[in-house]
């Protein structure tokens, strides 16, 4: 269920669906096990938000992973733009 919630976000993000992405990733984040620890998806979150131009929950998101996992490239060079 979390993987396939997760890959879904992932084909969404690829296709700039961001709306549909976020949503995806809200199945995820939904788990009360994943909320805060699914790298992934608050990964894809963030960055599907940063498009819809929601800044500050996209920081929000962010944040989170890199609390998670300071040294991932991609949340780093996410939160860099």
């Amino acid at each position: 269920y979390i993987s396939c919630w997760s890959n879904a976000a992932m084909c969404y993000i690829k296709l700039k669906e961001w709306a549909d992405a976020t949503r995806a990733c809200n199945q995820v984040l939904d788990i009360q096990s994943e909320e805060v620890t699914n790298i992934k998806a608050l990964y894809r979150r963030g960055l599907a938000r940063m498009h819809l131009g929601l800044y500050k929950e996209a920081k929000e998101d962010l944040m989170a992973a890199y609390k998670i996992d300071n040294s991932n490239k991609e949340v780093r060079k996410a939160l860099a733009q």
